[in-house]
């Protein structure tokens, strides 16, 4: 019997790394279970996959629940900070609304943006609004350092169900992972630059011209 995942491919190079071999299968085990009332949490540092696994979750979603005539439930897809700079606008106002019903919703790096109490109100009042409905989150910062900050939203996430941290390098300092380098420029012959060149060659012409009226007139120094 095949999972519900097992129907589309998420490519995810894990080369061999025991910690990112097991954020694959937390992702791909949370997509089985959709739909469902928990929430993911993804933490770690850039550049692990946190955002390329999530999108992964949005595209399975929507082939899914189309399959399942489940149109009106699309998956939805923001960046947080950039969605704060929507939010800022005069047209803003309804988005949080609109994000409330969507059939799973991925917020993704929060705590990139600017802190503010503001900013931490806008993140709240959405989190409030996704309770119990599946949605997935992304950031580079840990529970602990969130709580730092704003202790209600680290209780939110707690409380919303799965969190996952992972701890390693970024995707490009790993060992074991061939990144394309372009090859070296080839040596280029020096040239005279074209103006350049043609006031050399001009110069050479009126200083041959010079010394054949000097000889025409028979001048000497």
């Amino acid at each position: 019997m095949k999972y519900k995942a097992d129907y589309w491919d998420f490519k995810f190079a894990t080369c061999e790394c025991p910690e990112l071999e097991t954020l694959f299968k937390t992702v791909k085990n949370y997509a089985n279970s959709l739909p469902s009332e928990k929430w993911l949490t993804l933490t770690g540092a850039s550049g692990i996959g946190k955002t390329h696994l999530a999108r992964q979750l949005i595209k399975f979603w929507n082939k899914w629940h189309v399959l399942q005539n489940n149109r009106c439930q699309y998956a939805h897809f923001i960046e947080w900070a950039k969605f704060l700079d929507e939010m800022r606008t005069s047209f803003g106002s309804n988005k949080i609304k609109e994000l409330q019903d969507v059939g799973l919703l991925v917020i993704d790096d929060i705590g990139a943006e600017n802190i503010t109490d503001w900013a931490s109100e806008k993140l709240l009042i959405l989190l409030n609004a996704r309770r119990k409905k599946p949605t997935v989150i992304t950031t580079n910062l840990r529970i602990n350092e969130i709580n730092e900050t704003n202790t209600r939203i680290a209780s939110r996430l707690i409380d919303g169900g799965l969190i996952k941290n992972t701890i390693t390098g970024n995707f490009n300092n790993r060992t074991g992972v061939n990144i394309p380098q372009l090859p070296p420029p080839e040596p280029q012959q020096a040239t005279a630059e074209p103006e350049l060149a043609d006031l050399t060659q001009l110069s050479g012409k009126l200083l041959e011209l010079a010394k054949s009226i000097e000889k025409k007139l028979n001048v000497t120094h």
